[in-house]
């Protein structure tokens, strides 16, 4: 994490690395709402593709048990970008992420691999 400042105005940025480890790969974005415990919504870019912003939306719904539920939602600044966006894999990048974030949250800790 490069940097991150979750309040309104406040930006993060953040670097992941390619499978074989060498390739390295920038994001950043700007938060622009941050309700706590109800709300985000921020831009996020990569830096690989500077002129695709998209706009995110996270909000959470408490359930029981101290639990919640986070649901995103991403606007892309067109079709082909989305696509674009799609074609690099992304989407199992970032289911992997949350199923490494409930493991974390449910004390199991992060799988190795």
């Amino acid at each position: 994490m490069d940097g991150f400042d979750c309040r309104a105005g406040g930006s993060y940025r953040f670097l992941q690395r390619g499978e074989d480890g060498d390739d390295e790969y920038a994001f950043r974005g700007v938060f622009h709402t941050v309700r706590q415990d109800a709300l985000i919504v921020q831009t996020f870019e990569f830096e690989g593709w500077p002129d695709v912003v998209t706009l995110e939306f996270s909000t959470f719904e408490e359930l029981p048990g101290g639990r919640c539920r986070l649901s995103g939602r991403s606007v892309y600044p067109s079709v082909e970008a989305r696509e674009q966006y799609l074609a690099t894999g992304m989407e199992s990048g970032m289911s992997q992420g949350y199923d490494r974030l409930e493991e974390l949250l449910a004390g199991r800790g992060p799988r190795n691999g």
